[in-house]
Protein backbone atom coordinates (compact mmCIF):
# COMPACT_ATOMS: atom_id res chain seq x y z
CA UNK A 1 0.00 0.00 0.00
CA UNK A 2 1.75 3.22 -1.15
CA UNK A 3 1.67 5.36 1.89
CA UNK A 4 0.91 9.40 1.05
CA UNK A 5 2.35 12.79 2.99
CA UNK A 6 1.09 15.77 2.87
CA UNK A 7 3.22 18.85 2.12
CA UNK A 8 3.22 20.66 5.06
CA UNK A 9 4.89 17.23 6.82
CA UNK A 10 7.15 17.04 4.08
CA UNK A 11 8.65 20.66 5.61
CA UNK A 12 8.47 19.80 9.03
CA UNK A 13 10.76 16.21 8.19
CA UNK A 14 12.93 17.69 6.14
CA UNK A 15 13.15 21.08 8.36
CA UNK A 16 13.11 23.40 5.69
CA UNK A 17 9.83 25.90 4.27
CA UNK A 18 7.43 25.49 1.35
CA UNK A 19 9.43 27.53 -0.85
CA UNK A 20 12.71 25.39 -0.16
CA UNK A 21 10.39 22.56 -0.85
CA UNK A 22 9.15 23.67 -3.92
CA UNK A 23 12.85 24.73 -5.39
CA UNK A 24 13.88 21.40 -4.30
CA UNK A 25 10.57 19.56 -6.00
CA UNK A 26 11.37 21.65 -9.45
CA UNK A 27 15.28 20.27 -9.04
CA UNK A 28 14.19 16.41 -8.55
CA UNK A 29 11.29 16.99 -11.22
CA UNK A 30 9.20 15.57 -8.69
CA UNK A 31 5.04 16.06 -9.21
CA UNK A 32 3.03 16.11 -6.57
CA UNK A 33 -0.01 14.39 -6.26
CA UNK A 34 -3.91 15.06 -4.98
CA UNK A 35 -4.92 12.78 -2.11
CA UNK A 36 -7.45 10.45 -3.09
CA UNK A 37 -9.68 11.66 0.02
CA UNK A 38 -9.34 15.75 -0.54
CA UNK A 39 -8.07 16.72 -4.15
CA UNK A 40 -6.97 20.17 -2.45
CA UNK A 41 -4.05 18.62 -0.24
CA UNK A 42 -1.10 17.71 -2.42
CA UNK A 43 0.74 15.01 -1.24
CA UNK A 44 4.42 12.97 -1.91
CA UNK A 45 5.38 9.50 -1.64
CA UNK A 46 7.69 8.08 1.29
CA UNK A 47 9.92 7.23 -1.46
CA UNK A 48 10.20 10.88 -2.94
CA UNK A 49 10.92 12.52 0.35
CA UNK A 50 13.47 9.90 1.09
CA UNK A 51 15.41 10.68 -2.48
CA UNK A 52 15.21 14.46 -1.84
CA UNK A 53 16.38 13.91 1.71
CA UNK A 54 19.41 11.73 0.42
CA UNK A 55 20.11 14.37 -2.51
CA UNK A 56 20.34 17.48 0.11
CA UNK A 57 21.63 15.81 2.98
CA UNK A 58 18.96 15.94 5.30
CA UNK A 59 17.79 13.01 7.75
CA UNK A 60 14.03 12.72 8.54
CA UNK A 61 12.25 13.16 12.02
CA UNK A 62 9.97 10.33 12.43
CA UNK A 63 8.85 12.14 15.71
CA UNK A 64 7.20 14.82 13.18
CA UNK A 65 5.88 12.60 10.38
CA UNK A 66 2.35 12.27 10.26
CA UNK A 67 0.96 10.53 7.17
CA UNK A 68 -2.18 10.51 6.08
CA UNK A 69 -3.48 6.32 4.40
CA UNK A 70 -4.17 6.14 0.94
CA UNK A 71 -8.25 5.68 0.50
CA UNK A 72 -8.84 1.71 1.44
CA UNK A 73 -12.16 1.96 -0.60
CA UNK A 74 -14.00 4.60 -2.84
CA UNK A 75 -16.14 6.51 -1.51
CA UNK A 76 -20.01 5.57 -2.04
CA UNK A 77 -22.16 6.97 -4.53
CA UNK A 78 -25.29 8.50 -3.08
CA UNK A 79 -26.98 8.22 -6.75
CA UNK A 80 -26.30 3.94 -7.13
CA UNK A 81 -29.77 3.80 -4.25
CA UNK A 82 -32.89 2.67 -5.62
CA UNK A 83 -34.76 5.20 -3.70
CA UNK A 84 -32.62 7.98 -4.91
CA UNK A 85 -33.48 6.94 -8.82
CA UNK A 86 -36.87 6.69 -8.12
CA UNK A 87 -37.09 10.04 -6.86
CA UNK A 88 -34.77 11.28 -10.06
CA UNK A 89 -37.88 9.57 -12.17
CA UNK A 90 -40.41 11.17 -10.28
CA UNK A 91 -39.10 14.84 -11.01
CA UNK A 92 -38.16 14.12 -14.59
CA UNK A 93 -41.81 12.91 -15.69
CA UNK A 94 -42.99 15.83 -13.66
CA UNK A 95 -40.97 18.11 -15.64
CA UNK A 96 -41.93 16.18 -18.57
CA UNK A 97 -45.48 17.06 -18.12
CA UNK A 98 -45.00 20.48 -17.52
CA UNK A 99 -43.25 21.14 -20.42
CA UNK A 100 -45.92 19.37 -22.23
CA UNK A 101 -48.43 21.39 -20.87
CA UNK A 102 -46.50 24.23 -21.90
CA UNK A 103 -46.52 23.08 -25.55
CA UNK A 104 -50.10 22.97 -25.52
CA UNK A 105 -50.80 26.07 -24.76
CA UNK A 106 -48.30 27.80 -26.98
CA UNK A 107 -49.96 25.79 -29.69
CA UNK A 108 -53.74 27.05 -28.50
CA UNK A 109 -51.74 30.74 -28.97
CA UNK A 110 -50.53 30.07 -32.56
CA UNK A 111 -53.79 28.67 -33.83
CA UNK A 112 -55.95 31.92 -32.33
CA UNK A 113 -53.06 34.16 -33.76
CA UNK A 114 -53.43 32.66 -37.29
CA UNK A 115 -56.97 32.57 -36.90
CA UNK A 116 -56.98 36.44 -36.29
CA UNK A 117 -54.75 37.79 -38.53
CA UNK A 118 -57.26 37.72 -41.29
CA UNK A 119 -59.88 39.55 -39.56
CA UNK A 120 -57.07 42.60 -38.69
CA UNK A 121 -56.35 42.27 -42.34
CA UNK A 122 -59.76 43.03 -43.79
CA UNK A 123 -60.52 45.61 -41.00
CA UNK A 124 -57.76 47.43 -42.29
CA UNK A 125 -58.60 47.34 -45.41
CA UNK A 126 -61.81 48.34 -44.82
CA UNK A 127 -60.48 51.10 -42.73
CA UNK A 128 -58.10 52.18 -45.57
CA UNK A 129 -61.18 52.14 -47.89
CA UNK A 130 -63.37 54.33 -45.80
CA UNK A 131 -60.38 56.65 -45.33
CA UNK A 132 -60.00 57.02 -49.09
CA UNK A 133 -63.63 57.36 -49.54
CA UNK A 134 -63.59 60.62 -46.79
CA UNK A 135 -61.18 62.33 -48.20
CA UNK A 136 -63.24 61.80 -51.74
CA UNK A 137 -65.80 63.26 -50.03
CA UNK A 138 -63.61 66.61 -48.89
CA UNK A 139 -62.21 67.02 -51.78
CA UNK A 140 -65.72 67.19 -53.92
CA UNK A 141 -67.14 69.43 -50.84
CA UNK A 142 -64.26 71.53 -50.83
CA UNK A 143 -64.95 71.88 -54.65
CA UNK A 144 -68.40 72.80 -54.22
CA UNK A 145 -68.04 75.31 -51.85
CA UNK A 146 -65.29 76.83 -54.30
CA UNK A 147 -67.55 77.30 -56.47
CA UNK A 148 -70.40 78.49 -54.86
CA UNK A 149 -67.90 80.89 -53.47
CA UNK A 150 -66.83 81.99 -56.72
CA UNK A 151 -71.00 82.46 -57.91
CA UNK A 152 -71.69 84.81 -55.04
CA UNK A 153 -68.36 86.61 -55.49
CA UNK A 154 -69.59 87.08 -59.38
CA UNK A 155 -73.29 88.11 -58.10
CA UNK A 156 -71.82 90.29 -56.06
CA UNK A 157 -69.40 92.30 -58.17
CA UNK A 158 -72.37 92.22 -60.80
CA UNK A 159 -74.75 93.67 -58.21
CA UNK A 160 -71.90 96.45 -57.20
CA UNK A 161 -71.79 96.92 -61.29
CA UNK A 162 -75.46 97.47 -61.48
CA UNK A 163 -75.57 99.72 -58.86
CA UNK A 164 -72.62 102.43 -59.90
CA UNK A 165 -74.20 103.58 -62.96
CA UNK A 166 -77.68 103.61 -60.90
CA UNK A 167 -75.89 105.73 -58.29
CA UNK A 168 -74.00 108.34 -61.04
CA UNK A 169 -77.12 108.31 -62.71
CA UNK A 170 -78.78 109.34 -59.27
CA UNK A 171 -76.07 112.29 -59.22
CA UNK A 172 -77.01 113.68 -62.69
CA UNK A 173 -80.16 113.87 -61.64
CA UNK A 174 -81.94 117.12 -60.55
CA UNK A 175 -82.40 117.89 -57.17
CA UNK A 176 -86.01 116.75 -55.97
CA UNK A 177 -88.75 118.73 -54.53
CA UNK A 178 -88.11 117.24 -50.81
CA UNK A 179 -84.58 118.38 -51.15
CA UNK A 180 -85.40 121.77 -52.24
CA UNK A 181 -88.07 121.86 -49.01
CA UNK A 182 -85.47 121.11 -46.67
CA UNK A 183 -83.31 123.89 -48.22
CA UNK A 184 -86.26 126.22 -47.56
CA UNK A 185 -86.05 125.51 -43.83
CA UNK A 186 -82.17 125.90 -43.47
CA UNK A 187 -82.32 130.00 -42.48
CA UNK A 188 -79.76 132.12 -43.40
CA UNK A 189 -76.51 133.11 -42.38
CA UNK A 190 -74.75 136.13 -41.14
CA UNK A 191 -71.78 134.91 -39.20
CA UNK A 192 -68.50 136.43 -37.72
CA UNK A 193 -64.95 135.72 -39.15
CA UNK A 194 -61.58 136.97 -38.03
CA UNK A 195 -59.68 137.18 -41.46
CA UNK A 196 -62.98 138.17 -43.58
CA UNK A 197 -65.32 140.03 -41.29
CA UNK A 198 -68.68 139.42 -41.23
CA UNK A 199 -69.95 136.67 -43.93
CA UNK A 200 -73.46 136.66 -45.38
CA UNK A 201 -74.41 132.78 -46.32
CA UNK A 202 -77.33 132.03 -48.46
CA UNK A 203 -79.04 128.21 -48.41
CA UNK A 204 -79.62 128.66 -52.15
CA UNK A 205 -76.70 130.97 -53.30
CA UNK A 206 -73.95 130.42 -50.80
CA UNK A 207 -72.04 133.03 -49.50
CA UNK A 208 -72.82 136.25 -50.89
CA UNK A 209 -70.83 139.47 -52.19
CA UNK A 210 -72.03 141.94 -50.34
CA UNK A 211 -70.95 143.58 -46.92
CA UNK A 212 -73.38 144.19 -44.09
CA UNK A 213 -74.82 147.80 -43.69
CA UNK A 214 -74.46 148.00 -47.30
CA UNK A 215 -78.07 148.54 -49.63
CA UNK A 216 -77.92 145.29 -51.19
CA UNK A 217 -77.59 144.11 -47.51
CA UNK A 218 -81.32 145.59 -46.25
CA UNK A 219 -82.35 144.65 -49.18
CA UNK A 220 -81.77 141.48 -48.92
CA UNK A 221 -83.15 141.24 -45.39
CA UNK A 222 -86.28 143.27 -46.53
CA UNK A 223 -86.66 139.42 -48.49
CA UNK A 224 -86.27 137.10 -45.24
CA UNK A 225 -88.50 136.17 -43.01
CA UNK A 226 -85.26 135.14 -40.21
CA UNK A 227 -82.08 134.38 -40.08
CA UNK A 228 -79.46 133.44 -38.30
CA UNK A 229 -76.71 135.90 -36.37
CA UNK A 230 -73.12 134.75 -34.76
CA UNK A 231 -71.22 137.85 -33.54
CA UNK A 232 -68.63 138.80 -31.82
CA UNK A 233 -70.30 139.16 -28.43
CA UNK A 234 -72.98 136.05 -28.35
CA UNK A 235 -75.71 134.92 -31.41
CA UNK A 236 -79.41 134.44 -31.72
CA UNK A 237 -81.98 133.64 -34.31
CA UNK A 238 -83.56 137.11 -35.65
CA UNK A 239 -87.38 136.69 -36.81
CA UNK A 240 -90.45 139.09 -38.15
CA UNK A 241 -93.18 137.98 -36.17
CA UNK A 242 -96.17 135.10 -36.64
CA UNK A 243 -97.41 136.82 -39.63
CA UNK A 244 -94.57 137.60 -42.28
CA UNK A 245 -94.40 141.21 -43.79
CA UNK A 246 -92.09 143.75 -45.03
CA UNK A 247 -92.99 146.20 -42.31
CA UNK A 248 -93.07 143.92 -39.43
CA UNK A 249 -90.90 144.45 -36.52
CA UNK A 250 -87.76 141.98 -36.56
CA UNK A 251 -86.97 140.36 -32.36
CA UNK A 252 -83.68 137.88 -31.55
CA UNK A 253 -84.57 135.11 -29.75
CA UNK A 254 -82.32 132.67 -27.88
CA UNK A 255 -82.81 129.30 -25.55
CA UNK A 256 -80.87 129.31 -22.84
CA UNK A 257 -81.17 126.88 -19.88
CA UNK A 258 -85.09 125.71 -21.01
CA UNK A 259 -86.51 129.30 -21.14
CA UNK A 260 -86.95 131.80 -24.18
CA UNK A 261 -85.25 134.80 -23.72
CA UNK A 262 -86.36 137.67 -26.59
CA UNK A 263 -84.63 141.36 -27.48
CA UNK A 264 -86.19 143.58 -29.95
CA UNK A 265 -84.85 144.70 -32.96
CA UNK A 266 -86.81 147.00 -35.05
CA UNK A 267 -88.36 147.09 -38.45
CA UNK A 268 -85.52 146.42 -41.56
CA UNK A 269 -83.94 149.81 -42.18
CA UNK A 270 -82.47 149.53 -38.11
CA UNK A 271 -81.22 146.08 -38.87
CA UNK A 272 -77.07 147.23 -39.01
CA UNK A 273 -74.08 145.12 -37.56
CA UNK A 274 -73.83 147.25 -34.31
CA UNK A 275 -77.71 146.50 -33.27
CA UNK A 276 -77.23 143.17 -34.17
CA UNK A 277 -74.20 142.68 -31.80
CA UNK A 278 -76.12 144.57 -29.03
CA UNK A 279 -78.87 142.32 -28.97
CA UNK A 280 -76.26 139.20 -29.08
CA UNK A 281 -74.83 140.89 -25.91
CA UNK A 282 -77.78 141.58 -23.74
CA UNK A 283 -79.00 137.54 -24.36
CA UNK A 284 -75.69 136.69 -23.77
CA UNK A 285 -75.51 138.52 -20.15
CA UNK A 286 -78.74 136.13 -19.38
CA UNK A 287 -76.03 132.95 -18.87
CA UNK A 288 -73.87 134.99 -16.05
Amino acid sequence: MMTLVSLADCCRRLCIDSKTLHRWLKQAHISVQPHPMDTRCKCLTLEQIQQMAAAHHRSLHDAVHQHLPAPISAPCDVGAHPSHRDEQMADLQAQVATLQSQLSQLTQLLQKVQTQEPKASATLGNMQENKSQDKSQNKSQDKSQESSQDKSLKKSQDKSQDKSPKKSQDKSKPPSAASIDRRKHVVPLVEYAAERGYVVISPELGMLDFQPDSPEWFAWLFMLPSFRFVGKLGHFTAYRGNHFGPDRAWRACRHIRNHVYHEPLGKTESLTVALLEQAAAALQSHLN
